[in-house]
């Protein structure tokens, strides 16, 4: 008896690790991030960034401290069940939370979460994010990629308001802006040392140039 249990648990097939939250906080400040007293890992060697991953769903005791450890926060964030959270931490301690779609069912696998999709295809719309220099962009506190590290686009973005970040590489500081995307549009920012301007708005579907020089 003893025996054939030793076979079962021989040639049993390996528990799946249950796939928990990929958990991103973003500050606008230097800052240091502990999730259940344990620290994170920094993206990209920024001293703002900071991701856990594999966080189980549920409440979770979040510790954020700023330049020089002054305090900005401690409270208990709710994770829900979804692949990525993305979580904004201001100067005051003030959380904004973005979480990504459900993750049941789960994706299969390779494949790269979406945007935040509406339920009609025709009111989804289109944001392009142009730098004055090289630069990374963040859409809603998530990071988008570019191309030639200049061009961030987001395709399938819900309509309303959306928070949109470029750090300009080389110095060139971080500047954000709250940018309002119409259904069924493709909307154009340019990003340079004085701030975001939206440059162009237009329906899905038309051509557009860039001013010369951008």
């Amino acid at each position: 008896m003893r025996t054939l249990c030793l076979l079962l648990l021989l040639f049993a097939p390996p528990a799946l690790a249950a796939q928990g939250t990929t958990l991103r906080i973003r500050c606008v400040e230097t800052c240091t991030v502990l999730l259940e007293g344990k620290p994170g890992r920094r993206l990209h060697d920024a001293p703002w960034d900071w991701e856990f991953k594999d966080v189980a769903p549920g409440k979770r005791r979040l510790e954020v401290k700023g330049f020089l450890g002054r305090s900005l926060t401690t409270r208990y964030l709710d994770i829900p069940d979804v692949p990525e959270l993305g979580v904004h931490v201001d100067a005051k301690g003030g959380l904004l939370v973005s979480p990504r779609e459900s993750s049941s069912p789960k994706p299969s696998v390779g494949s790269r979460p979406a945007a935040p999709m509406v339920r009609k295809n025709e009111d989804a719309s289109v944001l392009h994010v142009r730098c004055q220099k090289s630069c990374t962009v963040w859409v809603d506190h998530v990071r988008r990629p570019s191309g030639d590290g200049r061009t961030a686009i987001v395709h399938g973005l819900e309509p309303g308001t959306h928070q949109v970040e470029a750090e300009l590489l080389l110095g060139g500081g971080v500047r954000r802006a709250s940018i309002d995307v119409p259904p069924a549009s493709e909307v154009f920012v340019y990003a340079a040392g004085s701030g975001l301007q939206v440059t162009n708005t237009r329906p899905l579907g038309k051509q557009v140039r860039h001013p010369a020089g951008k």
